[in-house]
Order: C-alpha cells, then sequence, then structure tokens
C-alpha cells in the first residue's frame, strides 16, 4: 500500500469551519477505501508568504 500525506491550509476567516473541512476530509478518504493514518492540528500558522492575501493560515 501506498502513503500520502495531505496538507490543507484553512484561512484565518475561516476558522470555525476547521472541524467540518476535517470531517470531510476524512470522509473522502474512507469513501476512497484509504485508512487515516495520523491526524495533525497545526493550529494556526503564520505563512511565509501571502496566498491571495492572506498572511495567516
Amino acid at each position: 500500500m501506498r502513503h500520502y500525506e495531505v496538507i490543507y491550509l484553512i484561512r484565518e476567516n475561516y476558522v470555525e469551519d476547521v472541524d467540518s473541512v476535517k470531517s470531510k476530509t476524512e470522509g473522502f478518504m474512507r469513501e476512497k477505501k484509504g485508512k487515516v493514518w495520523r491526524l495533525n492540528d497545526w493550529g494556526m500558522r503564520r505563512l511565509a508568504y501571502k496566498m491571495k492575501k492572506a498572511k495567516n493560515a
């Protein structure tokens, strides 16, 4: 079985939607017969450079 790493950024405007994004992502992985081996929440981070005018995600 191949192992993949998925990282996604959520803008600071949508902090309240983090749990729903997490559950949707896990559901999609399981729907495609994948296994979630480890899940880490890194919290709010300052980005190295702006992405679409966002400094934090």
